[in-house]
C-alpha cells in the first residue's frame, strides 16, 4: 500500500486568504477544516495522478485502490513486467497503460531524476515532467501538489477549479486566464489552500445553489 501523509493547512494560510478575499472567506468559513493528503514517494504520485486523469472522482478511487492491490510494491521494474490485460482488468485504457509504462522508463533511464526533483523550481518541475509523454501541465502541478507539497498552485487547466471560481465569484463564464492569473496574485503565496477549497465547492455539490449566500443561509438555518 501507498504511504500517504496529511497536508496541512496552517492558520498564516488561512487568515491569508480569508482576509483577501470576501468571498473566499464565506467559503472557508462554511467548509471548515480541509482534509488532504499527499504520497511523498515521487514516482507513485506521478502514476497516481495519470490514473485519476480524465475520470471522475469516485471512478479513480475504485481504479487506483484495484492497481494498488496488485502490487506488493509500486515500482517502475513491476509495472513494466506486469502485462496490459492484467492492467486493463483495474480499469486503465490502453492509453493510460502505455503513459505508466513511460513514465516507468523515464525514471528507469534516469530521463527524470526523481530524488533531486525536489531542488527544483515549479517551473523547472513542470517542463521537465511534461516531457514525458502521458504528462500534461495539469498532471505536473498535481504532482506539485500531491507529491512534493507545494503550497502556491493553483492549475487553470482544472476544470474543477474553473467551474468553482465561475460559481464563488457568481460568474457568467469559467474564468479566462487574465481573470484566473489576478486570483491566483490575490491569493498567492496560498494557491493550494485556495485549491482545496475551491475543490470542495464541487465535492460538495454547491452548484445546487445559486451562489454562497444562498448556502450560508442554507447553513445558518440549519
Amino acid at each position: 500500500m501507498a504511504e500517504y501523509k496529511q497536508i496541512k493547512i496552517d492558520k498564516e494560510a488561512l487568515e491569508h486568504l480569508r482576509t483577501a478575499d470576501n468571498k473566499m472567506r464565506m467559503l472557508i468559513d462554511l467548509v471548515g477544516n480541509v482534509d488532504r493528503d499527499y504520497l511523498p514517494n515521487p514516482f507513485i504520485a506521478l502514476i497516481n495522478s495519470i490514473i485519476y486523469q480524465q475520470v471522475a472522482y469516485k471512478a479513480a478511487i475504485t481504479i487506483w485502490k484495484r492497481f494498488e492491490d496488485m502490487f506488493e510494491e509500486i515500482t517502475p521494474e513491476n509495472i513494466l513486467h506486469t502485462s496490459h490485460d492484467s492492467l486493463r482488468k483495474c480499469g486503465l485504457s490502453g492509453t493510460k497503460i502505455n503513459y505508466l509504462q513511460n513514465i516507468s522508463r523515464a525514471v528507469l533511464n534516469r530521463d527524470i531524476d526523481l530524488e533531486n526533483i525536489n531542488k527544483l523550481s515549479n517551473e523547472e518541475i513542470i517542463q521537465s515532467l511534461i516531457k514525458i509523454k502521458g504528462i500534461g501541465e495539469w498532471t505536473a502541478e498535481m504532482f506539485l501538489i500531491f507529491s512534493l507539497n507545494r503550497e502556491d498552485i493553483l492549475s487553470y487547466k482544472d476544470l474543477g477549479i474553473r467551474k468553482g471560481i465561475q460559481w464563488l465569484y457568481n460568474m457568467n463564464n469559467e474564468p479566462t486566464k487574465d481573470e484566473f492569473a489576478r486570483l491566483k496574485e490575490r491569493y498567492s503565496p496560498f494557491n493550494t489552500a485556495a485549491a482545496f477549497y475551491l475543490w470542495e465547492i464541487t465535492i460538495r455539490n454547491y452548484f445546487k445553489y445559486e451562489n454562497i449566500d444562498e448556502v450560508a443561509n442554507v447553513a445558518t438555518k440549519g
